[in-house]
């Protein structure tokens, strides 16, 4: 899109330039009739100078009407001429707006003028209606004015149009306006025709004049439908500093609907804090976040402007010597001070590079774009302090939350400790109970502790002095164990002689009892001789039977003395050994009843001791008995004040429940209150942001 602008208006110019000079070279009319060139140039010059502004970028004129008349009453040559010089003159000169863009301006209407009147050349063939002069032609008539104008307005809104320039809403307004001139011009350019045609010059000059004179009414009329709809823009510009956006954006706004009225190239507003003016906002950069210093250029306006509290307008500003330095961009400049009441804000810029873009309807609108912005900045000044007030609630809000949130918390765990140290007081109830009863035992036990003390030194003392009375018949006994050591000795020894002598007889009684056998022998021998003798060996026999049964007795009464005397000789044995072992039995009891002499006597002295420690333990137990007593009396004591510190706790149980459930309240109350000052920081928020 910028290519093609930029073709547009570098190609614009030498095409114009060159359909105006082959124009003039094919119908030398211009050069015949010269005064009616004259007059449509001087007709082209004061349409364009006093044009009826719409908008900046618009405007409603009769320029087409001199282009199209001039073009039926002179030719195409002098009507292109006329309106190519007088758009030169106009804009160049009498507006300022520079030679390029007036020599630009100039080649489109001339270029829109010829390839209209190339419709109109081909429409007076087939649409002739038969009739005389230009009633001939009406109907190749309406085609040149409409695709005149069709051209013509294409051509001016074409680089707007490409650029995105107009708003819907300026669209509408521009479309409402160019309608309503090209009917003013139409019923002109009719009457003026029709008046030429059949009148007399006097009675052109008369239609003239009225038609002049309600011009002049229906540009009265139209500036105040234009006023009209700029105070539509104003008002639109207070719904902005009135709705709910930022600040930068209400800024923003405020130069989209004042850029409908005005023209810059760059507007800055700038914020004084009585010493300096710094720049918090700039066409193309939006709102800044961190101001910026003033630009040097201009500080002599700026003065002038805060001193006096009035709008500087410079139309030609590179020729102004309250300028410092000249700049090809800024040709026009305006600043306006920004107050509230007697309160000075700061101030507001324009720069533009078109010469005379700032007029004294230009000032009005300033003064106006200036008020709204002063509000707007007013407003911000006065959110300030309710952010910071906002902020600090919610940060008070927060405190008090985290601390009712803290307090209930402590309030809880209060509870809780309370319900322990309650539990714990009815356990410590209990085992107080339950030791009261242990030490009312303890007592008891105590007390037949130091009964039985008593008894116990009692009988120690009582055991004692029998042990020194028995410590003599002990040694008596002892002795006698002595003797009774010597004699069992001495039994020991005869009964082992007394052995000795045994065996010596059972070797005699087996020494009898071979003789005995012996003896049988014989006496069986001799029977046998003297039965072998016969009868005279009778007597023999009979003595020798009677010595063999003397001789079996003999055997059995010595078998029977052995037999005797061998259990004898067991039993001296066996009573030999007792004998050794009374005797070792009354060594150890002599060895014994040396160590019990001497363990007794210990026992003598330890009984005494014992009865000392005896009545030393029932002095200690009957102490202790009243120890226990007191601390029985004391644990009965502690047992009340635990039921007193019970019932108190309970109280402060219940008054601590009911701190807890007033911390509650408390909490949700301040919850509550956050919640209203969320909302609140919320709608702060949109009121108040600056971005």
């Amino acid at each position: 899109m910028t290519n093609a602008i930029v073709v547009y208006r570098t190609t614009t110019p030498p095409l114009g330039t060159a359909a105006v000079l082959a124009a003039c070279l094919l119908d030398p009319r211009w050069w015949e009739h010269p005064l009616l060139t004259l007059g449509l140039i001087v007709a082209a010059t004061l349409a364009r100078r006093f044009h009826l502004p719409v908008t900046k970028f618009t405007f409603v004129g009769v320029l087409g009407m001199v282009a199209v008349g001039g073009t039926l009453l002179a030719g195409p040559a002098a009507a292109a001429l006329a309106v190519a010089v007088g758009v030169m003159l106009a804009d160049g000169v009498l507006l300022g707006r520079g030679a390029l863009p007036a020599w630009i301006n100039a080649s489109r209407e001339a270029l829109a003028l010829l390839a209209a009147f190339g419709w109109y050349a081909w429409a007076r063939g087939p649409m002739a209606t038969g009739g005389e002069g230009l009633l001939g032609e009406a109907p190749a008539i309406v085609v040149f004015v409409v695709v005149h104008f069709a051209l013509a307005r294409t051509l001016q809104y074409l680089s707007l149009i490409v650029r995105d320039k107009l708003s819907p809403e300026e669209r509408s307004l521009i479309l409402r306006y160019e309608v309503i001139g090209l009917g003013a011009s139409t019923f002109v350019l009719t009457a003026m025709l029709a008046a030429i045609h059949t009148l007399e010059p006097a009675g052109v000059a008369l239609v003239a004049v009225m038609l002049g004179f309600a011009g002049l009414l229906l540009k009265r009329i139209l500036e105040e439908s234009i006023a009209a709809e700029e105070l539509n823009t104003v008002l639109a510009m207070e719904a902005a500093v009135a709705a709910d956006a930022t600040v930068g954006s209400a800024i923003a706004r405020l130069e989209r609907m004042a850029y409908r009225l005005l023209e810059w190239k760059e507007l800055r507003v700038l914020r004084w804090d009585g010493r300096e003016a710094t720049v918090i906002y700039r066409t193309g950069d939006g709102f800044l976040a961190v101001p910026e210093a003033a630009p040097r250029d201009g500080e002599r306006l700026r003065s002038e402007a805060l001193a006096s509290r009035e709008v500087l307008l410079l139309a030609d500003a590179n020729r102004d010597a309250r300028v410092e330095r000249s700049r090809a961009d800024a040709a026009s400049r305006a600043v306006a001070p920004l107050t509230f009441g007697d309160r000075l804000i700061g101030l507001l810029e324009l720069d533009t590079p078109k010469r005379g873009a700032y007029g004294a309807k230009e000032g009005v609108l300033l003064k106006r774009v200036a008020q709204q912005l002063a509000t707007t900045l007013h407003l911000m000044d006065l959110r300030a302090p309710l952010v910071a007030t906002v902020e600090r609630l919610t940060q008070e809000v927060a405190t008090l939350t985290e601390s009712a949130r803290a307090l209930r918390g402590g309030g809880d765990g209060v509870v809780r400790a309370v319900a322990e140290i309650e539990r714990g007081l009815q356990e410590e109830t209990e085992q107080l109970t339950q030791g009261l009863g242990s030490m009312r035992a303890l007592a008891e036990r105590t007390r037949a502790v130091a009964t039985d003390a008593g008894a116990a030194h009692d009988g120690t003392r009582q055991a004692s002095s029998v042990a020194a009375e028995n410590r003599a018949a002990v040694e008596g006994a002892l002795q006698q164990l002595l003797d009774a050591k010597g004699f069992t000795a001495e039994s020991a020894a005869r009964v082992t002689t007394l052995g000795a002598t045994m065996r010596e007889v059972t070797g005699f009684i087996t020494v009898i009892r071979e003789l005995a056998v012996q003896t049988n022998l014989l006496a069986l021998n001799a029977a046998i001789e003297a039965a072998r003798a016969g009868h005279e060996g009778r007597g023999f026999a009979v003595v020798a039977e009677e010595v063999r049964a003397l001789a079996d007795e003999s055997g059995r009464a010595a078998d029977d003395a052995q037999r005797a005397l061998k259990g004898f000789e067991d039993q001296m044995q066996q009573t030999a050994q007792l004998m050794a072992r009374g005797e070792s039995l009354v060594g150890d009891a002599e060895a014994r009843s040396a160590g019990s002499r001497e363990a007794l006597g210990r026992i003598v002295e330890g009984t005494a001791a014992a009865a000392l420690n005896a009545a030393r333990i029932a002095g200690s137990a009957e102490e202790q008995r009243r120890d226990v007593e007191r601390m029985r009396e004391r644990l009965t004591r502690l047992e009340a004040i635990v039921a007193r510190n019970r019932e108190g706790l309970a109280s402060v149980s219940a008054s601590v429940a009911g701190q807890a459930d007033a911390l509650r309240s408390l909490e949700r109350a301040t919850t509550e209150l956050r919640d209203v000052v969320g909302a609140l920081g919320v709608l702060t928020q949109r009121v108040t942001r600056t971005g």
